[in-house]
């Protein structure tokens, strides 16, 4: 009876490259992970009304109202302002007590 070989043809080669691909998944799916829980990017509208304007100033013309509840990404901070992208991608201004970090 003869014993048992490990095949080293292709087959073999493949399932090795395989396995050490599937290796890497756990550390990619934990970065992502991190990046979620750690990103301070996103904040939601606490006012009943937030006016989101062209530029970090009041006497900015308004370029929409936003409503309580809506989220938004914080792109850039300046004084009191914060610099904004909506959900449909309109980007404006809005003073930073109008909203909280989630």
């Amino acid at each position: 009876m003869q014993g048992v070989t490990w095949r080293t043809g292709p087959l073999a080669l493949r399932w090795s490259v395989a396995l050490l691909l599937l290796s890497f998944l756990p550390l990619l799916l934990g970065q992502a992970h991190h990046r979620e829980i750690t990103d301070r990017s996103k904040a939601i509208i606490t006012a009943a009304q937030a006016g989101i304007r062209a530029h970090p100033e009041l006497s900015s013309p308004e370029l929409d109202v936003l409503a309580e509840g809506i989220k938004v990404r914080i792109l850039e901070e300046e004084q009191d302002w914060v610099h904004v992208e909506l959900p449909n991608y309109v980007v404006g201004w809005m003073p930073a007590s109008l909203l909280e970090r989630i």
